[in-house]
């Protein structure tokens, strides 16, 4: 994967922080936003593991590699899968510093990095997936990616994900004592792999938190 080339979408960017593209663009923020997304992705230490596992659905229930998860979400998003794709991504403890760092410095900036950040993680796992679907001998599709704490999937199964892979030891992503993810800036996701042919609307369409702010048409 060639994380050093991949270009971040500064329409996504001002989705994330609220600087929506409905309003005028403000070429002093551009030029911020362009400074930062370089400032991040030097000093973010990008590290991630994903595995593959076979998986069986029923009704509201999950299970794959002894792990049973339930969701009715999850399920519905899961329809015609038979593999799932486990993975976590983090950019590592100094993208969490550069935000504490800005957070007393330029609020502004606070919140660009936060969202830069949030848009790396997406097209990391855009990579991920495009890698599993080249490395396949078969024609296969990819469900849109669900992560714990989206739709009605506790954020408690984060910790499955974390043994699963094992990642405090592969790429240095842990659990605190109240269930969050260190660094801060990682991300953990179960995307299904089908043969079915589909077209998801977006990457939204298979999470129901209607009210959410990100939420695409």
């Amino acid at each position: 994967m060639d994380i050093e080339n991949i270009v971040l979408d500064k329409s996504e960017v001002r989705r994330y922080s609220g600087y929506k593209e409905k309003f005028k663009i403000i070429e002093e923020l551009e030029e911020k936003i362009d400074v930062l997304i370089d400032e991040v992705k030097k000093k973010a230490r990008v590290k991630y593991t994903y595995d593959v596992f076979d998986v069986k659905v029923d009704e509201s229930k999950i299970e794959f590699s002894n792990v049973v998860f339930e969701s009715k979400a999850l399920a519905k998003n899961l329809d015609t899968c038979h593999k799932v794709i486990i993975l976590a991504v983090t950019l590592g403890n100094e993208i969490d510093a550069l935000i504490r760092r800005y957070s007393s410095l330029d609020s502004t900036s606070m919140v660009f990095v936060q969202a830069i950040a949030a848009e790396y993680l997406e097209k990391i796992i855009d990579e991920i997936e495009k890698d599993v679907v080249s490395s396949s001998n078969d024609k296969i599709y990819l469900k849109p990616r669900f992560s714990p704490g989206y739709g009605d999937l506790d954020i408690s199964y984060q910790k499955d994900f974390i043994r699963l892979l094992n990642t405090p030891k592969k790429i240095g992503l842990s659990l605190t004592n109240g269930g969050m993810l260190a660094p801060t800036k990682s991300v953990t996701a179960i995307i299904g792999i089908t043969n079915t042919d589909f077209r998801a609307k977006n990457k939204c369409s298979s999470c129901n938190s209607s009210n959410c702010e990100f939420r695409e048409s």
